[in-house]
């Protein structure tokens, strides 16, 4: 067992095979090789399952700095898991855009193509926009869009905070299912 301190809530990360969201942020230590173990609160309580170790990007692994993916992220999943594991379909929700990083330094994600006939094109989002929000939770990158709408269903109602030439607006959207394939 070690000690840490909680220096972020609620971040999410890109990695080679999608994104994470809901992550807690921690310099407990985590080496690659044994991660997976529960991440506590001062008073023993669950409150992540540490997952990854941050990475230098040149092989090696930066010291001090964790992973856990937080319990309020976690349990809808294992529930749509386990559900899953007996039968029951679970289709993605799908926006219907191709993103970008945003290399101004402003958060959100900016949209560069639009599927036609998908839930974005139905709502009139556009290229060129930049969503900040869904459903009022800030969005921090295109990561966090992708994540943020995995996360959901077709048929879900979404309001998509989007910034187009200089003004903020709020669309409302039916997320459609994601197309099956490559």
């Amino acid at each position: 067992m070690t000690l840490g301190i909680v220096s972020s809530l609620d971040r999410t990360l890109a990695t080679e095979t999608g994104s994470l969201k809901g992550l807690i942020q921690t310099d407990a230590a985590v080496s690659s090789g044994n991660s997976g173990g529960p991440l506590v609160d001062a008073l023993g309580h669950v409150v992540g399952l540490t997952t990854l170790a941050s990475s230098s990007g040149v092989g090696s692994t930066a010291n001090g700095l964790g992973f856990a993916i937080s319990t309020t992220e976690m349990l809808p999943t294992l529930a749509r898991l386990r559900a899953e594991a007996n039968g029951a379909p679970s289709p993605a929700g799908y926006l219907g855009v191709e993103l970008e990083r945003r290399t101004d330094g402003g958060s959100g994600a900016l949209v560069t193509k639009v599927v036609a006939d998908s839930a974005a094109a139905t709502a009139s989002i556009g290229v060129g926009d930049v969503v900040v929000a869904i459903d009022g939770q800030p969005i921090d990158g295109d990561a966090g869009l992708v994540a943020t709408i995995r996360d959901l269903g077709p048929g879900d109602r979404i309001t998509v905070s989007v910034v187009r030439d200089g003004r903020t607006l709020e669309i409302g959207v039916v997320l459609g299912e994601r197309p099956s394939g490559p």
